[in-house]
């Protein structure tokens, strides 16, 4: 009988705990902190209201209430400590289901020095889309323009849940501080999808790293030390990273899709899911080196966990499949892999020069910070 007893009290407890979880996470209010005025997230040569889309955009990037279950916003899986991407392999979505690829870094998307016309008149930055830099959006490119993705995650069963992306209204709507940041930013309190699009938009294009140490050198406001100054040479000389991550206006280091050989079999088709071309097979985007010692883990799949294990990849580790970069090929057997045999030393040199695409300002920045508080 005492067993039985002990049983029973024990089913109590398990279910008196999940009567309880849920009120325990009610009772956690979010209070919204914002500046009387947003920040700058573009100069003055903008409309005006454009700080104020910015500043809306992101208060609904870390909005919980866009998820099905109020829970998870972007910012769940963009985390601005880590250059806004995922510190995980796969992020956690609604109710814990696991995304099936890496989240990837947002960051310079296009370059300010682009927002102008012919007549050179400013423009909105989401009229210029797609831009250098940010015309092929996720890991297989599926999207072209950064305003009409912002949905897409929201309306993913696994991340946020909300297949019917017209209840993002309503939901809005019943909350006190929308109005108002609606208006500011469009001269109207109406809350409609495509605002809520263009102002995330705005947000997101706003994010650009401008003060890493590769950036004042660039423009002679720093220098390289002698181990920097050498992986830099080996990345643009000895080793042929450079002829895959170039240097493009807005965007440094990003150039197209390319099968780097991860896996001897495509089992994720990557770009050739979009595009139906066998030779995208296992292609995904070169990503934005920028932040690149912040974004771990790496690869579309998060399958490595640090800068030494991806150069070991080059080094030695490039599997050979129907698709691989003819970059990646042996010059002399194209059927086999290329092994470049990085040593010891400039591996170091090379992680050296990485470092120094680090923004320590961008990933502190407070207007890009979550402005919910949980009291």
């Amino acid at each position: 009988m005492k067993k039985i007893h002990i049983l029973l009290l024990a089913s109590l407890s398990l279910a008196v705990a999940c009567i309880k979880e849920p009120l325990l996470n009610e009772t956690k209010k979010l209070s919204l902190n914002l500046p009387d005025t947003p920040g700058t997230y573009y100069d003055a040569s903008f409309d005006s209201s454009i700080n104020h889309k910015a500043q809306l955009g992101r208060v609904l990037f870390y909005e919980r209430q866009l998820s099905l279950n109020n829970t998870i916003s972007c910012g769940n899986c963009h985390k601005q400590a880590f250059a806004f991407a995922d510190n995980e392999r796969f992020s956690k979505g609604l109710e814990n289901k696991r995304t099936s690829r890496n989240s990837p870094p947002l960051q310079d998307f296009v370059s300010f020095d682009v927002f102008f016309n012919d007549a050179g008149e400013p423009i909105n930055p989401i009229d210029f889309l797609p831009g250098f830099g940010g015309g092929n959006f996720f890991w297989d490119g599926r999207q072209n323009n950064l305003k009409d993705l912002i949905l897409k995650p929201v309306a993913n069963h696994i991340e946020m849940g909300i297949t019917d992306v017209n209840m993002l209204i309503p939901k809005l709507n019943n909350l006190p501080y929308y109005k108002a940041l609606f208006n500011k930013a469009y001269q109207s309190d109406e809350i409609t999808l495509d605002k809520i699009s263009d102002a995330v938009a705005v947000f997101i294009q706003a994010m650009n790293t401008n003060n890493s140490k590769f950036n004042k050198v660039m423009f002679n406001q720093s220098s390289y030390s002698a181990l920097e100054k050498n992986g830099f040479d080996l990345f643009f000389g000895k080793y042929p990273c450079g002829s895959c991550h170039q240097i493009n206006p807005g965007s440094y280091f990003s150039s197209g899709f390319m099968n780097i050989g991860l896996d001897n079999i495509n089992n994720d088709l990557g770009r050739a899911a979009i595009d139906n071309n066998s030779f995208n097979e296992g292609a995904f985007k070169t990503p934005n080196l920028k932040n690149v010692a912040l974004t771990a883990p790496y690869m579309h799949d998060g399958r490595f966990n640090t800068l030494d294990e991806v150069i070991e990849h080059y080094s030695t580790g490039v599997k050979m499949n129907s698709a691989l970069s003819p970059m990646l090929r042996d010059e002399k057997d194209f059927n086999a892999p290329r092994k470049m045999n990085v040593t010891n030393e400039d591996k170091k040199a090379l992680i050296a020069f990485l470092n120094t695409l680090t923004d320590p300002v961008f990933v502190t920045d407070p207007k890009f910070s979550d402005p919910f508080a949980i009291n």
